[in-house]
């Protein structure tokens, strides 16, 4: 059984396009959407392979609604408690480049019980150290004023002491006050990596049962910032005996981004994609989208060999 759980905050017919591009490849498969609560009811959907995670949350910006919105879907997707099941992670602005078949046969055949990019937080990375910690709240949606918009004054501001940290982002500004426990005070080893990931059955009643009996460790992500990048990856790779395959399973491209996003792609990158031989292209926002999700149909219709 192959899951793919979609996140999405807005546009819900692009949502089912996404859905139905899955299903047309794999009609046993089924899609679980997560839609954001703030964004109010998913529309009726009329095929039972598409369900909608029951009390969704309300999603918003470098909170821990983003880790949060997963959690629960992998709550309500593993209540069904299907052996051999693998969960495969969307977001709405993700979409398929290469035939699934070929990745169902490659998680169906694999010795991994999860398969996503990470690394490990090292002491010199210092930004990376600092979002968990730290605790953050928000205190502006929105950019920081000047002086504070300047990277160069925040920058002097959190090297020079120990004990706050300030953040900007396009939707977003955040202070940060050291945490008097971390993360990194409960387990031998802090991750960071691609919420876009696949899972194994095994892999998240693993995950779901350590968040039970150490409820705590929770509560320790949901101060930090940007937890959704870190949460899974971290307890994942710290629990014995999970066998954990360092890949992405989509193409980014972040060469000229300037901003916590990947760049949003366009029919001009069509070819590094297909060269790139990944299962998905991320992101492709479906408001601008100008061919590149109708060319990605074509060329997996095609069933051409990738390098």
């Amino acid at each position: 059984m192959f899951t793919y759980a979609i996140f999405a905050h807005e546009q819900p017919g692009e949502v089912l396009r996404l859905a139905r591009a899955v299903l047309a490849e794999a009609a046993d498969a089924r899609v679980v959407i997560h839609y954001s609560a703030s964004s109010g009811a998913f529309p009726s959907v009329g095929d039972r392979r598409i369900a909608c995670v029951e009390g969704p949350a309300a999603v918003r910006y470098a909170t821990y609604s983003m880790t949060d919105m997963m959690l629960r879907a992998l709550r309500q997707i593993r209540r069904d408690q299907t052996p051999g099941e693998w969960i495969i992670l969307l977001s709405a602005q993700c979409y398929p480049a290469r035939p699934l078949s070929e990745l169902h046969e490659k998680l169906a055949g694999s010795a991994a019980d999860a398969l996503f990019w990470h690394r490990r937080v090292g002491p010199s990375d210092h930004e990376l150290h600092d979002r968990y910690a730290f605790r953050y709240r928000i205190v502006r949606r929105r950019g920081l004023p000047f002086p504070l918009s300047v990277r160069q004054i925040r920058g002097l501001i959190n090297r020079t002491q120990p004990l706050l940290r300030v953040k900007s982002m396009p939707r977003a500004s955040l202070l940060g006050t050291r945490a008097a426990r971390s993360i990194f005070d409960f387990v031998p080893h802090v991750y960071f990596g691609t919420q876009w990931a696949a899972l194994s059955a095994t892999a998240v009643d693993r995950l779901l049962e350590t968040l039970a009996q150490r409820s705590e460790w929770e509560a320790l992500f949901a101060k930090s910032l940007f937890s959704e990048e870190s949460l899974i990856p971290t307890l994942l790779l710290n629990t014995p005996g999970l066998r954990i395959t360092n890949g992405d399973l989509h193409y980014t491209d972040w060469t000229r981004s300037k901003s916590s996003s990947p760049k949003s792609l366009t029919i001009r990158d069509l070819p590094q994609i297909e060269r790139s031989g990944k299962w998905f292209a991320r992101k492709i926002d479906p408001q601008h989208d100008d061919g590149l999700r109708d060319a990605l149909d074509e060329l997996r219709a095609r069933g051409r060999t990738f390098a």
